[in-house]
């Protein structure tokens, strides 16, 4: 009779575990391309993912980690990073990993890792990425599956057997071409500051799942266009900001939100129009979330008060140019 309420229950919790570990966006055409990694379900639940492998080429990858990472499906406020992402980079070099238990070492909101995969990480013209169970293909331990291609020639033999592979398991939409079922990334590629991001936690299997953008936002909500967008090449998150002036002051954060790769000039003046600081000129600002730093040590010697901020940009594509201002108040 245990026995058998056991057996039920472990059926029961089973079912009631809607939670879905998937690729949520992902990098080809970057100095350490990287793979985002979210946990999607009913509120409360997690997953441990430490042991799990995220491969773009099975038989030459670590696991994720040896310590414990715990993905959630809810954003818990008692940690200082967004427990729903893990970002992933496909070689060691470059950082260091992070954990349950080390948190966010480098304070940018979220965890990542650093797994020694495939030496020359994600191809820009064609490839596949797995989460898997293993290190094997072979065996049905998929758990996410993508394939993207520029379209040009004939596929890779490799890359084309992972594909339908991932077909035999239902991991990705049947077709005899697997390029006409591949992510379209274009002839070229991605751009730099191109991702592949997924389109509202869709899980269709399939290449419909995916849109091609210009923002990046490694542990943070996908942004497949910006419906604040009004034809300039920036926009200021904030109109102000508001700081206290202590001994400890030397840098002032100005958000921004950039829609084009541009270079950005900033200059500081007081209230009566005094300049106070002019920026180097900043080149090759990707798209996405930004943010200037006025740093200086005199900062914590200024008469408090009103100063204004003169933010320039021009775009890296085309003549265009964008200016706004911005106002800082620092208070005693």
């Amino acid at each position: 009779m245990k026995t058998i309420t056991l057996i039920l229950f472990l059926l029961a919790s089973t079912k009631a575990f809607s939670a879905q570990l998937i690729i949520n966006e992902f990098v080809t055409n970057t100095d350490n391309d990287w793979v985002e990694l979210k946990l999607i379900g009913k509120p409360g639940e997690s997953m441990e993912v430490s042991q799990l492998f995220v491969t773009p080429y099975y038989g030459q990858n670590t696991r994720i980690s040896n310590v414990t990472i715990t993905l959630k499906t809810q954003n818990d406020p008692s940690t200082p990073y967004d427990d729903r992402f893990l970002v992933v980079y496909m070689h060691s070099r470059g950082g260091q990993s992070e954990n349950d238990y080390t948190g966010d070492l480098n304070g940018n909101g979220y965890l990542e890792v650093y797994c020694n995969n495939f030496a020359t990480a994600l191809w820009n013209t064609e490839g596949v990425i797995a989460i898997d169970t293993d290190n094997d293909s072979t065996n049905g331990g998929m758990i996410d599956f993508v394939a993207y291609s520029n379209n040009q020639g004939t596929p890779n033999q490799t890359i084309a057997g992972y594909i339908r592979r991932a077909m035999s398991f239902g991991m990705w939409t049947q077709s005899e071409d697997v390029q006409k079922v591949s992510i379209d990334i274009g002839p070229k590629g991605l751009l730099r500051y191109e991702s592949v991001s997924r389109i509202n936690d869709s899980v269709t299997r399939s290449k419909d799942d995916f849109a091609i953008t210009k923002f990046q936002t490694p542990g943070r909500d996908n942004i497949i266009s910006d419906p604040d967008f009004r034809g300039d090449i920036f926009r200021l998150k904030k109109d102000r900001v508001l700081v206290k002036q202590t001994e400890n002051l030397s840098s002032i954060d100005i958000p921004l939100f950039i829609y084009e790769e541009c270079s950005i000039r900033y200059r500081i003046f007081t209230s009566t129009g005094v300049m106070v600081y002019s920026s180097n000129l900043i080149n090759s600002v990707p798209p996405g979330d930004y943010t200037v730093k006025w740093r200086s040590s005199k900062l914590k010697t200024f008469t408090p008060g009103i100063f204004f901020c003169r933010i320039e940009a021009v775009a890296t594509r085309r003549r265009k140019g964008s200016n706004a201002n911005f106002s800082i108040i620092i208070a005693k």
